[in-house]
């Protein structure tokens, strides 16, 4: 009887052994059930501010769930204490531990699938903004090199001439925006983004307003420059008209001296008149000829001004 008593009392220390491990490995499953349930939640933030909100309470829940692995490792010595002395429901108790142990590893799996998506999701909203950015940066600058002013005049010309070259130097200083988002897509795609596909797209919409940029420029800037020749070209054909108006009253004077001396000076004055016509007459060839290349080289609208220039 007293060998039978030993035994049972022995029995009954490793169920109570046993029951204790049961409702400390119960706890266990409960905390880890609520924190998956954590972990599994796939809102990731629906802007920056929001991701990295989710963000910081994440990193909290990734700190207390390693601190617990710390509790697992305890019932898991618990459980091999129990099985090295020959505990009855040895079995049982390495099944269990077993089972939260593969609880553990999910768990952590969880988190760091959602820390993982969170940091993407964050990522991708900075990305975002900052496409966003330059892409206004884009527009704002293409509203100006689109600009169809081109003077009222040659000095007027000349002055959106200085305007636009301070632009274009203007616009390699200031084009931090274009370049950052660049580099943030460059920084995802090599990351492996999830959302590379779509950044891809971004930056393809951004590559190809900065080469509309570009083509804007060239073109507003070949316009200035073909503005200024038909400027100068107006303005000197004004010149030489003004000139040939003045040489036309000098023509028009009926005065033909009254005495020799007057009408020798009339002479010499008439001789320099002449040769200041011929020279005119040169100049005003030099402004057919001018014509004619502009017109070939700017047709339509431009060409009538030219033409008007010309009469």
């Amino acid at each position: 009887l007293l060998a039978h008593a030993s035994e049972r009392k022995k029995k009954l220390g490793q169920s109570l052994d046993a029951q204790q491990y049961y409702f400390e490995a119960t706890e266990a499953d409960v905390w880890m059930n609520e924190k998956a349930g954590i972990a599994s939640n796939q809102d990731y933030g629906k802007d920056e501010d929001t991701a990295e909100k989710y963000l910081q309470k994440h990193r909290t829940l990734a700190v207390d769930v390693e601190a617990y692995a710390k509790e697992v490792s305890r019932l898991e010595e618990m459980a091999q204490s129990f099985i090295s002395a020959g505990h009855f429901d040895a079995m049982a108790i390495n099944a269990r531990q077993s089972a939260l142990e593969e609880q553990l590893l999910g768990l952590q799996t969880l988190t760091a699938a959602r820390r993982q998506k969170l940091e993407e999701s964050k990522k991708l909203h900075q990305y975002l903004r900052e496409f966003e950015e330059a892409q206004a940066w884009l527009q704002e600058n293409q509203a100006i090199a689109s600009s169809e002013e081109y003077g009222k005049d040659f000095e007027h010309l000349e002055l959106l001439q200085e305007n636009f070259e301070l632009f274009k130097r203007g616009l390699q200083t200031s084009m931090e925006r274009y370049s950052s988002a660049n580099a943030m897509a460059r920084r995802l795609v090599a990351e492996g983004h999830s959302q590379t596909v779509l950044v891809k797209e971004k930056q393809d919409e951004l590559k190809a307003g900065w080469n509309l940029l570009q083509e804007m420029i060239l073109t507003r800037t070949k316009r200035l420059a073909g503005a200024g020749e038909i400027h100068k070209y107006r303005r000197d054909a004004g010149e030489v008209l003004g000139r040939i108006q003045e040489k036309e009253g000098l023509l028009l004077d009926e005065n033909l001296g009254r005495n020799l001396t007057e009408v020798e000076s009339l002479l010499n004055k008439h001789g320099v008149l002449e040769r200041e016509l011929a020279a005119l007459g040169t100049e005003v060839r030099k402004l057919d000829d001018e014509a004619g290349r502009l017109e070939a080289a700017y047709p339509g609208a431009q060409a009538v001004v030219i033409r008007e220039g010309q009469a």
